[in-house]
């Protein structure tokens, strides 16, 4: 082992002790959240249950380290404040690496669109990047705060699928194979909603924009901000951004991929290729809801 770089180290750890939290959380999940409910819930949704708690952890432990590195610690200082290092970041991005690798698995049990497969590898090529050149390590730390929001995320998840959720009706969804009836959001999922939306403000909005003023203040100049961004490895200087990028977890949706524009237009949560499938499993779907009367054709009157 004292010939494996530490990085490597500490990111097979980390992938081992989320798999391993995420197998004993599932085993106690029935207890956590009862077992009729439990099996209630669709095999994907099932496997959310002990991956948003790890995610809460990851989110807690990463904005709490990028506090400490920005206000307490404080190493990004002075003209040369893109190439700066510290010890932290090679743990940070060992257990971040870790923590992408044990997502990705998840993700394999799952039905995701292709953007979360791209969020989650092009967190991984940066991550690679950061370690490999060491560079630009104080735009990954200032983006690391935002992470906090994930908390949210999870917890507007919890009260969506565990909470408010209909066991009844997903016991009969489930029995048929088909997704399970879209409620009205309850009071506290709305209110939750409004946290979240504050949150993304205080803790996203500011973050990218300050981080290069940041950088421009400790150089002293554009020119000196474009000198030394032009100094830089090629490749660490674009994984260095892609990692700035997919840090970040979608505004609007969370860990779930944005619906499209004709989803959001028709209320169709249910991704259209698994809805024709269902269609063609159980005809009896097509007539689950009566066709609207077309007005421009006169009714028929019976003679």
């Amino acid at each position: 082992m004292s010939d494996i770089p530490f990085v490597v180290q500490q990111s097979l750890l980390s992938f081992t002790v989320y798999c391993s939290l995420h197998i004993l959380i599932w085993v106690a999940a029935p207890l956590l959240v009862g077992k009729r409910k439990f099996k209630s819930l669709t095999f994907e949704d099932q496997i959310y249950v002990p991956e948003r708690i790890i995610s809460t952890i990851n989110a807690l432990g990463t904005g709490l380290l990028g506090f400490w590195m920005l206000f307490v610690d404080a190493p990004f200082h002075g003209p040369n404040i893109l190439h700066i290092w510290t010890p932290l970041m090679d743990i940070f991005c060992a257990w971040y690496f870790g923590y992408s690798a044990y997502d990705l698995l998840t993700m394999a049990f799952q039905e995701h669109h292709w953007t979360m497969w791209l969020h989650h590898i092009l967190g991984v090529m940066g991550i690679i990047g950061l370690v490999a050149y060491n560079k630009t390590a104080v735009y990954p730390v200032y983006f690391m705060i935002t992470e906090f929001t994930a908390i949210l995320n999870n917890l507007l998840w919890y009260i969506k699928a565990i909470r408010d959720s209909d066991v009844d009706a997903n016991e009969r969804a489930k029995a048929a194979g088909s997704k399970p009836p879209a409620r009205a959001p309850s009071a506290l999922y709305v209110q939750t909603m409004h946290v979240r939306g504050w949150a993304f403000v205080l803790l996203r909005v500011w973050v990218g924009p300050y981080a290069t003023y940041v950088v421009y203040r400790e150089i002293g100049s554009w020119s000196g901000f474009a000198r030394d961004w032009m100094a830089l490895p090629a490749p660490a200087a674009v994984l260095g951004l892609l990692a700035v990028v997919v840090l970040r977890r979608s505004i609007s949706c969370g860990r779930r991929p944005c619906l499209s524009r004709r989803r959001r237009r028709t209320g169709n949560t249910v991704p259209l290729s698994r809805r024709a499938r269902l269609q063609r499993s159980n005809p009896k779907r097509r007539d689950r809801q009566p066709a609207l009367p077309d007005p421009a054709v006169p009714p028929r009157v019976a003679s």
